[in-house]
């Protein structure tokens, strides 16, 4: 089937730019099994450039043998368990796939959402632009919090993820129990400052911010959570209830009433 949609790229192609310069072989892992396909190279006659043309039909990353497909259950997977946990329930519908495999699948993805996040911020905080968000919400709720983690081959022992998560209320679900709607998640180790900027450049650019009236912030009381009041105005910091109450304790402990 691939071969077929290859043959039918090499007669669409506009054949005064892109030449036909060999085939070359990959192997691909997906979520049908192991299998090589041949596809053909081509290169720009006026720039030089080579391409696989059926690489990017299927969207494919250059130097990943795992398909999208395949890559989007690894990562799924592989944040809900452990990778070689990962890899073995995997491995019941795809063999071979070792947790390493799911390891670099859940890198990649990664990295591909971290230049994402920094480019939405460098558009908006260094070249000046204006996010031009398309919802329409009258209120939103943002909480931020931090985690520490260990880090491997690092000079840094520890670092703080900081998690964001920007949703416009909550829902019913069933049994009582409730899930957050329209919900738009942000995660990184970079300083408090720098952070908010990606927050605000991934909300800005979903929802148009001139329709909210009312922003809440949640955090558990952290210095750099409370920073995100400088980049949402008008919005109002809250404290969890957790730390809400024992702030009230610590103030009025002696005083019961």
């Amino acid at each position: 089937a691939l071969e077929e949609i290859d043959t039918w790229l090499v007669n669409a192609r506009d054949k005064r730019t892109w030449k036909v310069i060999g085939f070359r072989e990959r192997t691909v892992v997906s979520s049908f099994g192991e299998f090589k396909v041949k596809r053909r190279l081509y290169r720009n006659k006026k720039t030089g450039e080579a391409r696989f043309l059926l690489d990017e039909v299927l969207g494919w990353p250059e130097r990943s043998r795992c398909t999208p497909r395949l890559k989007e259950m690894a990562v799924k997977l592989g944040s809900e368990v452990p990778f070689r946990r990962a890899a073995e329930i995997l491995g019941y519908f795809v063999p071979g796939i070792s947790a390493m495999a799911v390891w670099q699948a859940v890198q990649e993805v990664g990295e591909a959402l971290r230049q994402e996040g920094e480019s939405r911020r460098e558009a908006v905080f260094e070249k000046g632009e204006t996010p031009e968000g398309k919802e329409k919400t009258s209120r939103l709720y943002i909480e931020a919090d931090g985690v520490v983690v260990r880090l491997q081959r690092s000079e840094e022992k520890r670092k703080e993820v900081k998690l964001f998560v920007a949703y416009t209320g909550k829902e019913a679900i069933g049994g009582g129990r409730k899930a957050l709607k329209d919900k738009l998640v942000t995660s990184g180790v970079g300083e408090g400052e720098r952070m908010w900027e990606e927050v605000y450049s991934g909300v800005a650019s979903r929802w148009d911010m001139g329709q909210v009236k009312e922003i809440y912030l949640g955090s558990d009381g952290a210095e750099w959570a409370k920073q995100g009041v400088d980049y949402f105005p008008g919005a109002v910091h809250v404290l969890d209830p957790y730390h809400l109450n024992r702030r009230l304790i610590e103030a009025f402990w002696h005083d019961e009433e």
